[in-house]
């Protein structure tokens, strides 16, 4: 099962990819990251946590963020059971993009196969804790998962200077069921 997203850790980068996730497919997005934030839940009153994931465009050098779900699901037409489901809206019912992504085990990170406009085989990302960055970004193991499941094209996102100011900026956790993206 996938429990790299669930793992301790508040925060969490996207070492490098195989693909541009900006629209204009030019690699202007830096820092992806996964960042828990920890809240007071107005109606049960007990904390809980809420996911985030954060990123800086260097087009517009402005970073954003949008507040991410997760669920474990099967991917469509496989046996596969390890898949995270992330969608960036609390109800189900309602459309927004559902990103399936399904995580090789690497005790220092892991590699995500993401599916939205291709085929999953062809979109990964090396995803890693923000403690194993040292050890991610030269590790041979993790070089070669990515490799033996993704292939050789890597578009590194990040870049600890930006990822510092990605980092410190606040985000603000909400009840809205909208899909929305927030500047920080």
């Amino acid at each position: 099962a996938w429990k790299f997203m669930a793992a301790p850790g508040h925060f969490k980068y996207v070492l490098y990819r195989n693909f541009h996730g900006d629209p204009s497919n030019e690699g202007v997005y830096r820092c992806t990251m996964l960042q828990k934030v920890l809240y007071e839940n107005k109606e049960t009153k007990k904390m809980e946590v809420a996911n985030f994931t954060k990123w800086f465009d260097v087009s517009l050098n402005k970073s954003f963020f949008i507040q991410s779900y997760y669920k474990m699901a099967q991917l469509n037409g496989t046996s596969v059971k390890n898949v995270l489901s992330a969608r960036h809206r609390r109800s189900a019912a309602k459309q927004c993009k559902n990103v399936p992504c399904v995580q090789v085990s690497h005790p220092l990170g892991g590699t995500a196969q993401k599916e939205e406009k291709r085929p999953c085989e062809t979109a990964c990302e090396m995803w890693v804790r923000a403690e194993n960055l040292n050890k991610a970004s030269v590790s041979k193991d993790c070089t070669s998962y990515y490799e033996r499941f993704c292939g050789e094209a890597k578009f590194p996102l990040y870049n600890k200077t930006i990822c510092d100011l990605v980092e410190e900026a606040d985000v603000t956790v909400t009840s809205d069921d909208g899909c929305h993206r927030d500047e920080l």
